[in-house]
């Protein structure tokens, strides 16, 4: 009886037939048809292929650094316009003034009759005196420098309070506190010279003719307060000062009366004041007539 688990030895296979076996045969054929499968079906080139890549990534690498040079060359021009991002216009009509608090911190009080364009760029503050007269208490910042045009004047300052005024061309700067530059054409548009003020300097354009001054009060000026004060100024200079804040027209009618002298402290909302108190203090009388406030001698 045979042991079903037992095999003969005739059905042991032969180890030594290398070619018995299919996947020995395959790679024998593979061996002697190599060439023609390398002609049908080439190897790539590894040098060529690491070439191309790093030829893409340098291209790559130099479109980002042209695009980060043209950004930052757009920065830089950007930056050198300094172009405005903002711009605001406050006006006040006769009789009127009105206080502002600007974005930066700065103050700013526009008198009667004035016009003012403030324009915020991104390395500077500016604005425009078209009319009239304003007093600019300016917070201090170093990077974006604050400058004021009027008609021909041109003031910057960094942190500092002063008030200007325009009538036409004619331009009066008066400094209270830190430093100012004025800088105004001189004979020509072109030919450009700038003052330094120091507290307590003014500087006059009047005519086309330069005038500095010394010796002005410090703190604030008497009109930013919503006052009038004289002393000993003719009457034809303090109507002068009235004229601004009051709606009617103002006539002296005697030529004589121009050299009166005026002192006191008159309160602008309340001017009023003023035409009531001149016949207790000279031989005149005002007379009101419609829109217009007439001052004559008593009796004529």
């Amino acid at each position: 009886m045979t042991d079903p688990l037992s095999r003969p030895e005739h059905d042991e296979p032969d180890c030594g037939a290398a070619d018995a076996r299919p996947g020995r045969r395959v790679d024998g054929r593979l061996a002697r048809h190599s060439e023609e499968l390398q002609e049908l079906f080439p190897m790539p080139d590894l040098a060529q292929l690491r070439a191309q890549a790093q030829a893409r990534a340098d291209k790559r690498r130099g479109r980002k650094r042209l695009a980060g040079g043209l950004g930052a060359l757009a920065v830089a021009a950007l930056l050198w316009q300094d172009p405005a991002y903002r711009t605001e216009t406050w006006t006040t009509a006769r009789g009127e003034q009105q206080r502002l608090s600007l974005r930066d911190g700065s103050a700013l009080m526009l008198d009667s009759g004035s016009e003012i364009r403030v324009s915020w760029h991104l390395r500077s503050r500016r604005a425009q005196l078209r009319q009239g007269r304003a007093f600019f208490d300016v917070a201090k910042a170093v990077y974006r420098p604050f400058a004021v045009q009027a008609g021909s004047a041109q003031v910057d300052v960094v942190g500092t309070a002063f008030d200007i005024g325009r009538m036409g061309e004619d331009v009066s700067v008066r400094l209270y506190r830190g430093a100012v530059d004025v800088s105004l054409p001189v004979e020509t548009p072109a030919n450009v010279r700038t003052y330094r003020l120091e507290p307590g300097m003014a500087i006059d354009v009047a005519s086309g003719k330069i005038l500095r001054r010394q010796g002005l009060a410090e703190g604030i000026p008497d009109w930013a307060q919503g006052q009038l004060v004289f002393e000993r100024q003719t009457l034809a200079q303090a109507l002068v000062a009235i004229r601004r804040y009051r709606p009617e027209t103002i006539v002296l009618e005697d030529p004589s009366l121009a050299e009166l002298r005026v002192s006191g402290v008159f309160q602008i909302a309340r001017l009023d004041q003023l035409f009531d108190l001149l016949p207790q203090i000279w031989p005149v009388q005002v007379r009101r007539d419609g829109d217009a406030i007439h001052i004559g001698k008593a009796g004529g």
